[in-house]
């Protein structure tokens, strides 16, 4: 009797294993989640790209705004100057239309790096 479930227990640890359908199962559920999280990181990834663009624009409108409010503050009036000029005009471009506003400044502002610039 002794021998008995010792073979029945040896014939159990041979039969143990995986069939052809829970193999397949496994790796369908495995491809499923690896298709999903690809899908999130792709989502991801674009959406990173478009908020990098976004901001982007709103730093070079930030930008802009301050280099003309700093400008326009600096305004410079000079009754004995002939010169002076603050003129806005609409102008036709290409590409749509376009604004012109011409004037004196006192600002300083360094337009670039080995910019040649007067007082």
């Amino acid at each position: 009797m002794v021998q008995h479930r010792a073979a029945e227990q040896g014939e159990r640890r041979a039969e143990r294993g995986f069939t052809l359908v829970e193999i397949m199962l496994a790796v369908s559920l495995l491809s499923i989640i690896v298709t999903v999280m690809y899908s999130a990181f792709h989502t991801i990834g674009r959406i990173m790209r478009k908020t990098e663009q976004t901001k982007n624009t709103y730093q070079s409108a930030r930008l802009i705004m301050s280099r003309m409010r700093q400008d326009l503050s600096c305004a410079h009036f000079s009754p004995q100057r002939k010169n002076f000029i603050f003129k806005g005009e609409d102008m036709l471009e290409a590409d749509g239309d376009a604004d012109a506003l011409t004037f004196v400044t006192a600002a300083h502002v360094i337009s670039g790096r080995d910019v040649p610039e007067g007082d």
